[in-house]
C-alpha cells in the first residue's frame, strides 16, 4: 500500500505541476494520507495572495483528471489549499524568497551559545548560510545545521 501511495503522490504532483501555470500558481506539496476519517489527498498551492477562488478553480480541474485517471481505488477526500501562514521553509530558495519575513528555525543540536531555536527576520542568504536578524544581533546559520524552519505569522499594527 505504501508504494501505491507514493505512486499516487508522484502522478498527482506531475499533473499538478503541468497545469499549475494555467492557474498562476506553484505546487508547494502533495500529500496522500490515511486518517481516522479515511484517506485524504492534499495539494498545497503557492502564490502571492492566493485566494479561495484560486484553490476552488484548481480543485475542479484536478478533480476531473483524478476521476478520469481513476488512480485512487477507494474513497478519499480532496483538499486544495495554501501551505498556511507558518509555512515550512524547505530549502535555500525558500529562505531567499522570504527575505525580510519573520521566521523560526530549529537546529539539529545546540550551537556554541547553547541555543537550539531562533526567531528573527531573514536578512539574507550567502551561499549555504542563512543570515537572521534577531533585533539585538545578527546571526549566521549554516543551512545544514537547520533541522526545520517556518515562517512566523505576525500582526502588523
Amino acid at each position: 500500500m505504501f508504494s501505491q501511495n507514493i505512486h499516487i503522490v508522484e502522478r498527482v504532483k506531475e499533473y499538478s505541476e503541468k497545469i499549475a501555470p494555467k492557474f498562476g500558481v506553484e505546487i508547494f506539496d502533495v500529500k496522500f494520507v490515511r486518517e481516522p476519517s479515511g484517506y485524504t489527498l492534499r495539494i498545497f498551492l503557492d502564490k502571492e495572495n492566493l485566494t479561495l477562488e484560486d484553490c476552488a478553480n484548481f480543485s475542479k480541474e484536478i478533480s476531473k483528471w483524478l476521476d478520469k485517471e481513476d488512480l485512487i481505488p477507494h474513497k478519499y477526500n480532496l483538499e486544495v489549499s495554501s501551505p498556511g501562514l507558518n509555512r515550512p521553509l524547505r530549502n535555500i530558495d525558500d529562505y531567499k524568497k522570504y527575505i525580510g519575513r519573520k521566521c523560526k528555525v530549529e537546529l539539529f543540536k545546540k550551537d556554541s551559545s547553547g541555543r537550539k531555536n531562533y526567531t528573527g527576520y531573514i536578512k539574507g542568504v550567502d551561499g549555504e548560510v542563512i543570515l537572521i536578524d534577531l533585533k539585538k544581533e545578527e546571526i549566521s546559520l549554516s543551512y545544514s545545521d537547520i533541522k526545520k524552519g517556518n515562517l512566523e505569522f505576525e500582526i502588523k499594527g
